[in-house]
């Protein structure tokens, strides 16, 4: 009886370990849903690690399949400037003034931060993954690749599967570039 127990707890254990783990088929599920949005809207903190100071505004991000808007909410000075990218390039605009800029270029700045943060949501490469705790709440962490020089580490909210913070590094040295503390998240 012992000598088919031994293989038989193998094969259990490979056999439970096929189908993922429950976080990944949540995130992945999250993932293709998100893909398939018709619209995705959401609001952050960010924050930008300058060389001498820090720069912090609330973003707002809409993001429809031909269109990304992002909006400056705060602070008061400059809120209301919007960057719209759309087939027909890139346009900063406030109020009834528009002024194109051409192409969306894949750094991260404040202004970039949102739409690279739902591109790498929907369609980025993850490097790695992992599982962290905070306070009560279990978090999923996933670092995704950006460019040669950036990537970005997102942290899931275990329940919802949304993501609740995010942060641009660059790669060399791993020196915070840009943190986002996700306030809004829907899609639909």
């Amino acid at each position: 009886m012992r000598r088919w127990l031994l293989p038989a707890l193998m094969i259990t254990l490979l056999l439970t370990g096929c189908g993922g783990s429950k976080p990944e088929r949540k995130l992945e599920d999250m993932r293709k849903t998100l893909a398939a949005a018709q619209e995705v809207t959401l609001t952050a903190e960010v924050t930008a690690l300058l060389r001498d100071e820090e720069f912090s505004c609330t973003l707002a991000c809409t993001a429809a399949p031909e269109r990304v808007t992002v909006e400056v909410l705060a602070p008061e000075t400059i809120a209301g400037i919007r960057a719209t990218v759309g087939a027909d390039g890139t346009r900063i605009e406030y109020e009834d003034v528009a002024l194109g800029l051409g192409g969306w270029a894949p750094d991260a700045a404040p202004v970039t931060a949102l739409p690279l943060l739902l591109t790498a949501l929907r369609t980025g490469s993850t490097l790695r993954a992992w599982t962290e705790w905070e306070e009560e709440r279990t978090l999923f962490v996933r670092e995704y690749y950006v460019t040669d020089d950036t990537t970005l580490c997102v942290w899931f909210d275990a329940k919802t599967s949304l993501p609740v913070h995010a942060e641009f590094s660059g790669s060399s040295g791993g020196r915070t570039l840009l943190r986002c503390e996700i306030t809004d998240f829907t899609y639909r």
